[in-house]
């Protein structure tokens, strides 16, 4: 299921390629602000035309907010970036001509804390706003109109699924796309620099890039393969580590609140994403056992499974426990609307609906 939106996007690009017109030897030289748009918005298309894309409303919001947070505080606060959810366990996420960044479910499910998530996503959009892509694509011979845009969407399976890509770069002159599969080490190096400063600027920990890398190379340690699609696409070497080390010398330490809604989104994922049966259970040992990172976060994705699962009591007994501990936030005013309208309270299910348009507007 995993492969099938990277599948599709490069079969129906190739026929859509075909028809583009000819532009000689003009996009051998320069890629216009036009054709990037113009890709970018055939992938975003393409890509919404798979069921392997998240469309939680929550989840996509909170995304949303997240990277334009990141962009305002960026290189090119103008910048139209638009961001999507792949459900895919693999830690990655990747960045495409025309302005459009795809992030794995599984990064969100590995980043402990909200900066770390940010380090990714502001690393990405450093990618974009210094135009390390399109330079590529622009330096390839014989880019026309057409290759170029096939080059685009191959580029976009390298990053995704070096796996993936290997056997399906033929039709878009595969063996330069396969030399691009990593961003150069100068590339990569300043895609750092600037993804965190940044990161600074939005007000996030700058540590979060370096604690990353931390959870990367544990996730890799003693996961079955989750890791190595980040580390692939992100080539990490000790002197990238030791750069890295080195510019974090230059902030010095803010205590940096976190954003509980990170925590829930995570554990809304939990609850949907892999087998339920399973997430429940590790979820009442963690509890039970005292073994999280952030309790309401794990207490947020008990809740939400107990409610599919019509266990009513032990949802709302987990629910009660949030608002008795945590601050007011619209995920959890949302999901005891959930549970008012499963439980057939819907009149009042309502009522709060209304005052929560109020309290958190739109």
């Amino acid at each position: 299921m995993k492969k099938t939106l990277l599948i599709l996007i490069f079969l129906s690009c190739i026929v859509m390629a075909n028809n583009l017109p000819e532009l000689g030897d003009y996009s051998s030289s320069k890629i216009s602000e036009n054709e990037e748009i113009f890709i970018g918005r055939q992938i975003l298309f393409q890509v919404n035309q798979s069921d392997s894309i998240i469309r939680d409303i929550e989840i996509s919001d909170y995304l949303d907010l997240l990277g334009k947070r990141l962009i305002n505080a960026s290189t090119d606060p103008a910048k139209k970036i638009e961001f999507f959810i792949v459900n895919d366990s693999s830690i990655n996420a990747f960045a495409m001509l025309g302005g459009v960044i795809g992030v794995h479910s599984g990064l969100f499910l590995a980043s402990n804390t909200e900066s770390e998530l940010a380090s990714v996503i502001s690393h990405e959009i450093a990618h974009i706003n210094q135009k390390h892509i399109s330079r590529f694509l622009a330096q390839q011979e014989r880019a026309s109109y057409q290759s170029t845009f096939l080059m685009a969407v191959a580029l976009l399976l390298a990053r995704s699924n070096p796996q993936l890509a290997s056997t399906t770069m033929a039709g878009a002159s595969a063996g330069s796309v396969q030399g691009a599969l990593d961003f150069t080490r100068e590339n990569e190096k300043e895609a750092d620099r600037v993804g965190i400063q940044t990161l600074n600027n939005a007000g996030f920990d700058v540590r979060g890039a370096r604690d990353f890398f931390t959870t990367l190379k544990k996730a890799n340690q003693f996961s079955g393969g989750a890791a190595p699609a980040f580390l692939q696409t992100h080539p990490i070497t000790s002197n990238r580590i030791s750069d890295i080390e080195d510019r974090l010398k230059d902030y010095p330490y803010k205590q940096r609140l976190g954003n509980q809604t990170f925590h829930y989104v995570k554990g809304k994922l939990k609850a949907l994403l892999g087998d339920k049966s399973n997430t429940k259970n590790i979820l009442e040992e963690n509890i039970k056992n005292k073994i999280y990172i952030n309790e309401a976060g794990e207490r947020f994705a008990l809740a939400y499974i107990y409610l599919m699962d019509n266990e009513f009591t032990k949802s709302q007994e987990q629910i009660q426990w949030l608002f008795d501990n945590e601050q007011s936030n619209p995920m959890l005013s949302q999901l005891y609307i959930n549970y008012l309208i499963k439980t057939n309270k819907v009149t009042e299910a309502k009522k709060l609906y209304i005052q929560n348009l109020n309290f958190f507007p739109i």
